[in-house]
This record gives C-alpha cells, sequence and structure tokens, in this order.
C-alpha cells in the first residue's frame, strides 16, 4: 500500500464522504477531485493535529500548489465543486480502471519527486493530464492531445 502525504489522506477521506453523500459506494476520480477542490479551499491548521509547525508548513505548502494550479486553469474551486456535486448524482461516473489508472500516475509522479509518499499534487498533475468526460465538461482543462505515431517508410 503506498504512503500519502497528510494533505493526500484528507483528499481520500473528503472522497469518501463525497461518494457516500451521492449514495455510492466507492470513491471515482470525479470525488477525488471534489476531494482536491475542497481541499484549495482549507487550512492545514482545519485538519492537521501537529504541534510541529514544520509539519503545518509542508501541508499549507501542498495546499498552496494545488491552489496555484487551478487558478493557472481558470478554475473556480467553489462553483466547481457545486457543479461536480451536482453531476455526480446525475451522471455515469469513471469507471474503477480510470481510478487504478489515476492513482497509478500519481504514484509515478511521486517517484519523479524520488517520494515515497504520494501527494495531493500529484493527484491533481494526473487528473489534469487524463480528466474524466464529466470534469471536461465542467472545468475548463485542456485535455493533453495524443502525437499522431508518424511511422517512417522502409527504402
Amino acid at each position: 500500500m503506498p504512503e500519502f502525504t497528510k494533505a493526500m489522506q484528507f483528499v481520500l477521506l473528503r472522497s469518501q464522504a463525497e461518494a457516500k453523500a451521492a449514495h455510492q459506494e466507492d470513491a471515482t476520480v470525479e470525488f477525488l477531485f471534489l476531494g482536491l477542490l475542497k481541499l484549495a479551499e482549507v487550512q492545514a491548521k482545519d485538519f492537521v493535529s501537529s504541534s510541529s509547525s514544520d509539519s503545518l508548513k509542508a501541508v499549507d505548502d501542498e495546499i498552496k500548489s494545488i491552489r496555484t494550479a487551478f487558478e493557472k486553469h481558470g478554475i473556480d474551486t467553489s462553483r466547481t465543486r457545486g457543479l461536480l456535486r451536482y453531476a455526480v448524482r446525475q451522471n455515469t461516473l469513471s469507471s474503477a480502471d480510470a481510478l487504478a489508472k489515476c492513482l497509478g500516475k500519481a504514484a509515478q509522479f511521486a517517484a519523479e519527486r524520488k517520494s515515497e509518499a504520494i501527494s495531493a499534487h500529484d493527484l491533481l498533475l494526473a487528473i489534469l493530464e487524463n480528466p474524466t468526460d464529466m470534469i471536461l465538461q465542467i472545468c475548463p482543462i485542456k485535455k493533453k492531445e495524443e502525437k499522431p505515431v508518424v511511422k517512417k517508410e522502409e527504402a
């Protein structure tokens, strides 16, 4: 089982709460995205019970990176949370396979950072790289286009 940063643990707990509120048994990529949106609206002191200022600063820095990424993409976290909450109750959600791929990509980003713990920022990067159709309908995210493979003709 992979390790998670404190901010990522918050996202996982929020995603489970959002899934439960939507009468869904399992969290999906959309619920993880809801957890990230909520994370961008809180401070470390709201959920970290640590007396260490270094620990609080690390979590606040991670939260700031999430806020910055949302701002960079023009995503209003509060509005998007409301729209996405409505959408998850009305539409078909992403699959368990999509969730596994997303978490796998987040783990890959963590490994590239040479970290054993997956961060909320790693998860956000994974979702932004390959957002679900529902997230794309709600957010102004540009899906990464795959470059066509050009085969060289053999002489």
